[in-house]
């Protein structure tokens, strides 16, 4: 079976954490975030790990193992751009696990669930969701006209925030899919950025892509200033004393 290769999106610069530090070299229980991600990405278990960096590659570059290979995003312009960064890395045969590097507490145990599931679909994209109670802030996944859909927090209207099934943004692409569907990805959106989210729903129109749903984990959530970090750390310390 070949391996795939992890992919960590840490282009951006992570200011709304009002720290000393960025938000992915902040350390949470006595690590860097970012290197608490990559070293999900066992080289065991792993054809080889890409971190897409911005600006911040030396200081990242410093917690992280040698093996780790950087692409560079040259402006932050959306998770699809990050992606983008880190196709010259990857050839038509490789798969790309891609995970966003503010996830502190993911665990490989959930990572190879997620290839597992990727294996099980015959070949099939991935989009990890979580079912959550207070799905603020994340895109929703749904289902619109047969096909499934992600709309981001800013796009969507007060009916679609009510829907409970967010996304954590992992995802599983193959890369043969997805190499001509990239370019097809426009910015016509309130941020004028690239998303993922859009390569999922081109995907979607194929029938390449399918959904793996968990039940609400702090595993599986982000954070993206101080106060998301202190609930996660709460909700984390609440099912660790409830296991």
């Amino acid at each position: 079976m070949e391996k795939i290769t992890g992919v960590i999106l840490a282009g951006g610069k992570g200011t709304r954490m009002n720290g000393s530090k960025p938000k992915v070299l902040m350390e949470i229980e006595g690590k860097p975030m970012i290197k608490r991600i990559a070293e999900c990405f066992d080289p065991a278990d792993f054809k080889k790990t890409i971190v897409v960096v911005g600006d911040l590659k030396s200081e990242i570059a410093r917690v992280l193992a040698s093996d780790i290979r950087f692409a560079r995003q040259a402006e932050p312009k959306g998770t699809l751009d990050a992606f983008k960064s880190a196709l010259p890395f990857l050839t038509d045969g490789d798969t790309a696990l891609v995970v966003p590097a503010d996830i502190p507490f993911l665990t490989k145990e959930r990572l190879t669930e997620i290839i597992k599931f990727h294996y099980e679909t015959q070949g099939k994209a991935v989009v990890v969701g979580m079912k959550v109670e207070n799905p603020k802030g994340y895109g929703r996944l749904t289902i619109r006209n047969n096909r499934l859909s992600i709309i981001e927090e800013k796009e969507a209207n007060s009916t679609e925030k009510m829907i409970p099934y967010v996304n954590t943004g992992i995802y599983v692409f193959p890369i043969s899919l997805v190499k001509d569907l990239v370019n097809q990805v426009t910015n016509r959106n309130q941020s004028g950025e690239y998303y993922l989210t859009d390569l999922v729903a081109l995907l979607a129109e194929k029938d390449q892509i399918v959904p793996l749903y968990y039940p609400e984990d702090y595993t599986l959530k982000g954070v993206n200033d101080l106060t998301s970090l202190k609930s996660l750390l709460e909700e984390k310390a609440r099912q660790e004393k409830g296991n």
